[in-house]
Order: structure tokens, then C-alpha cells, then sequence
């Protein structure tokens, strides 16, 4: 029997996860600082902005006074090529953001990583998706309140998509890939980019060979992203329910934006 990759397509309001169990975990650690919630809206159709004016607006919908991908340290045999490849991650993001004319909301970015070397060494793809989902679970109500008293409970792409960095992501960022301020136009260096309600289902003895010829294709539960683009492009792109599916790769082949 083979497996065909579905996912979970509903999202929860994050006060609805009181069902998981309790996972011990280490707090983001902020990388940008926050600023109060901006409330001015760009009045051209939401289709002809930028990704920056789309996280504004999108932020203002939600409530919300921060945004950006929080990144899981799944390596820690070198803590400098580490502390490099952060600095690209920021590095990067403030160029791109700079670049499509972000400044309003550069100061709301927060890159955040989850760093224990007891917990995270080695973890695997299924593994951070289990400790996210958990880690949003049970700190839903700080982190609503973290993002202001009339945050709006459901979850935007920083709760949804966890990164996962590993030996080979990290190194394909700080030894692989053209350093900045060169661009990596050709999607050199990587992350793993985890949809987070994404589940495996088995299918049916019976599936026909149709099916079989497609599994290679099918979703797996995370895929590669470009870091050059991952914020501002890829963040707003995920602020539409079904545009992970629109730009799914299948590993090994990396989005590029």
C-alpha cells in the first residue's frame, strides 16, 4: 500500500487547540524589534499592490503588530556558519523589503528562531511540525496577546509555516549560494518552508496506476524556498489560503520567486 500526501486545509482560531498535549519548548527569540500597529491601508486594489502594502493590509485586517517566519536550528555542529546564516536571513529580508518600497512595515518584521540543541539536533521535518503546532497550541493566548487586546484569533502565515534549517539548508545559505548584497537568482540557498496542517493519509489498496505515476508530485508536507524572496514575496504569497499549493515544488526542486 503506498501513501498519497494530503493536508489539513481548515485553519483553527488559535484559541481551538487545546486538544494537543503539552510540548516543552524555547520561546522565539526576536531578531527585529516591534512597533505599534499601523492602521493606514493603501486604496488601490488589493491585486495591484506590492507584497509590502499586501503584509500591511493583511496586518491591519488581522489585528496584528508583527510579522515574519520563525526559524527552527535543526544543525549545531557550527555555531558561527549559524550566526552567518541569521545575519543573511536578515540581511536579505531588509533588502527585499527595502527594494518593493517597505519601509513602513520594516520595523514590524520579527525573524524569530527556535535554538535547543537538546530538543532540535537532527529533528526532523515531522518533528518541528509536531512541536510548532504544539508550541502555537498551548501559547496561543500570550501570543495574541502579544499581538495586541483585539488581535484576531486565526492564524496568519508566521503560526502556519514554520522554517526547518538543517545541515545542508544552512550550508547551501552560507557557502553555496552568492552572498549579499548579490542576488541568488538561480534559488542556490535554501530553506525548508513547513505547512504546518499538513497531514499524511493512506489511500486505497485499490488506487490505479494513474495515481501511482503522480505520488512524486504529490505533497509532502514542506518544500524548498529560495531564502532571496522568502521575505517579503513568499510571507505575502501565503497570506492567500491556497497559494501553497499554487507554487508547490516537491523536494529536491526549490521554489524560486
Amino acid at each position: 500500500m503506498w501513501r498519497r500526501m494530503t493536508y489539513k486545509a481548515w485553519r483553527q482560531p488559535l484559541l481551538a487547540c487545546s486538544k494537543f498535549r503539552h510540548f516543552s519548548s524555547s520561546p522565539p527569540v526576536a531578531v527585529a524589534g516591534r512597533l505599534e500597529r499601523n492602521d493606514t491601508q493603501p486604496t488601490r486594489p488589493f491585486w495591484k499592490l506590492k507584497d509590502t502594502e499586501k503584509i500591511q493590509v493583511r496586518l491591519g485586517e488581522m489585528r496584528h503588530v508583527k510579522w515574519g517566519f520563525i526559524f527552527y536550528r535543526c544543525t549545531y555542529s557550527d555555531d558561527s556558519s549559524w550566526q552567518r546564516f541569521m545575519d543573511i536571513v536578515r540581511h536579505r529580508a531588509e533588502l527585499d523589503v527595502h527594494e518593493t518600497g517597505g519601509s513602513d512595515i520594516n520595523s514590524s518584521l520579527e525573524i524569530s528562531s527556535c535554538e535547543d540543541r537538546s530538543e532540535f539536533e537532527g529533528a526532523t521535518i515531522d518533528q518541528i511540525r509536531e512541536h510548532f503546532e504544539n508550541w502555537v497550541c498551548d501559547s496561543s493566548r500570550s501570543i495574541l496577546q502579544e499581538q495586541g487586546p483585539d488581535a484576531n484569533p486565526y492564524p496568519t502565515a508566521r503560526y502556519t509555516y514554520p522554517i526547518h534549517v538543517d545541515a545542508e539548508a544552512m550550508y547551501s545559505v552560507v557557502e553555496s549560494a552568492p552572498q549579499p548584497p548579490a542576488r541568488d537568482k538561480d534559488g542556490v540557498g535554501y530553506v525548508n518552508l513547513i505547512n504546518s496542517y499538513w497531514r499524511p493519509q493512506e489511500s486505497s489498496p485499490q488506487c490505479d496506476e494513474e495515481f501511482h505515476e503522480q505520488d512524486e508530485n504529490d505533497d509532502v508536507g514542506y518544500m524548498r524556498v529560495c531564502l532571496q524572496g522568502l521575505h517579503p514575496r513568499v510571507y505575502s504569497l501565503l497570506s492567500s489560503a491556497d497559494a501553497y499549493h499554487v507554487f508547490y515544488r516537491p523536494p529536491p526542486k526549490v521554489f524560486i520567486r
